[in-house]
């Protein structure tokens, strides 16, 4: 006759672990925003990249890269779903201030 063990599974348990974690983090996150200067260097920083890629220096790049990726593509040196990824990457990359405008209380300060 054999005897039955309870077994612990241990992959709940991490999972269950890492959700209380990042549900933790993204609860506090409104009250790290609070204490950080509105005019940081890092900031500035950021919004100069984030220019650039706004600029003429971006969207040449972008047309580029993904012309480069269509020619790729036909001739099936990539697939028609890594093409799409891209192209929907570059598409969010390009509208993201006005993404984030949409969604934030605040309105983007890089000009």
């Amino acid at each position: 006759m054999k005897m039955r063990t309870a077994a612990i599974d241990l992959d709940l348990s991490w999972y269950i672990i890492s959700l209380a974690f990042i549900s933790a983090i993204i609860l506090l996150a409104p009250d790290a925003h609070a204490y950080t200067p509105m005019n940081s260097d890092v900031g500035n920083f950021i919004c100069w990249v984030s220019n650039n890629f706004e600029g003429n220096a971006g969207r040449g790049i972008g047309t580029i890269g993904i012309s480069v990726l269509g020619v790729l593509a036909l001739l099936g040196r990539v697939t028609w779903t890594q093409a799409l990824i891209v192209g929907v990457g570059v598409a969010v990359l390009f509208g993201a201030p006005t993404i984030i405008t949409q969604i934030s209380a605040y309105a983007s300060d890089c000009a």
